[in-house]
């Protein structure tokens, strides 16, 4: 089990275990969820702002959520109460997000539900696949560039990924930090 971490709950972990990875800043959290490193995530309202469309990333590339904060829920069922051995059988089996308020109870379910679960998919597009989304990006529509509190680009470097490929992406990449408003804003999701 490799043990990685985000933002300010990373540099905390890798205090008290040296093999920790951190992985990147709360600000690149989007972007290192969509990746599909993590087999399970234990996160609280400390970590980082999570939000309906990170539970919906981590849902897509099947990492599974364990939300510790005792005093903020995000919509997921509280299973503090529920036996561990359930707990661990329910998310391996597919379940995607659980709540235990216990931090013990939450750390111990991780590392079984990381021991256990296989996940099945590949989550980064290919080349392929990702000109022909880039296809269906509207000329003259530009909702995304409104609404980047970065002001990127990026229906031009959508319409470049359609004829050269994902590397027409890495002007924008480099300073998006995944927040999605673009993809809230296109019509053409």
């Amino acid at each position: 089990i490799e043990v990685c971490g985000v933002g300010a709950a990373g540099d905390s972990i890798a205090r008290f275990y040296d093999r920790c990875r951190i992985l990147g800043p709360g600000t690149m959290a989007r972007k290192i969820v969509r990746y599909g490193i993590s087999d399970v995530i234990v996160a609280s309202n400390s970590c980082m702002p999570w939000d309906e469309l990170l539970l919906e990333d981590a849902k897509k590339v099947e990492s599974r959520v364990i939300w510790t904060s005792s005093d903020r829920n995000i919509g997921l069922p509280d299973w503090t109460d529920v036996p561990k051995e359930q707990i661990i059988k329910d998310l391996i089996g597919g379940a995607p997000l659980a709540w235990i308020r216990t931090v013990e109870k939450a750390g111990e379910v991780a590392v079984e539900v990381a021991r256990g679960l296989k996940r099945k998919g590949k989550y980064l597009l290919s080349e392929e696949e990702a000109k022909t989304q880039a296809k269906k990006c509207r000329p003259n529509c530009d909702l995304c560039f409104s609404v980047c509190p970065n002001s990127l680009p990026l229906s031009k470097a959508i319409m470049n990924v359609a004829k050269e490929g994902v590397g027409a992406l890495s002007k924008v990449e480099k300073g998006c930090f995944f927040c999605g408003k673009c993809e809230v804003a296109c019509p053409e999701k």
